[in-house]
């Protein structure tokens, strides 16, 4: 197989330009973002289509939450796995709660019982 002549090699660089030109524009009419130069990733946009939170039903617990029981919790969940959460919930530790979690036999089905 013969190589391919500098004049045949000249006109395939050509059209190779040619039509990476075409796909660059046509890249830029389509997707304008695609060679703007930016960096990745991306800044959040300044909007936020989130519905606001409204906490206004725990502003009497939050205002009673004593900064000695935020330490004791901090203290109690440091390096626990979920299993000992679990386990800490359902003791009412968490909540100091009158509250316990207790098992129907019927039907195995957690319920609440004060």
């Amino acid at each position: 197989m013969d190589a391919i002549s500098d004049e045949d090699f000249a006109l395939f660089q050509q059209v190779a330009q040619e039509a990476t030109d075409r796909m660059m524009t046509r890249l830029q009419e389509v997707c304008p973002e695609a060679n703007d130069g930016r960096t990745f990733p991306l800044a959040e946009p300044d909007y936020n289509a989130k519905r606001a939170l409204d906490l206004s039903a725990f502003a009497d617990a939050l205002a009673a939450f004593d900064p000695a029981r935020g330490a004791e919790l901090d203290a109690l969940l440091a390096g626990k796995a979920l299993p000992e959460l679990q386990a800490l919930l359902d003791s009412g530790e968490l909540t100091r709660s009158s509250w316990s979690p207790t098992t129907s036999t019927a039907s195995s089905a957690t319920t609440w019982s004060g």
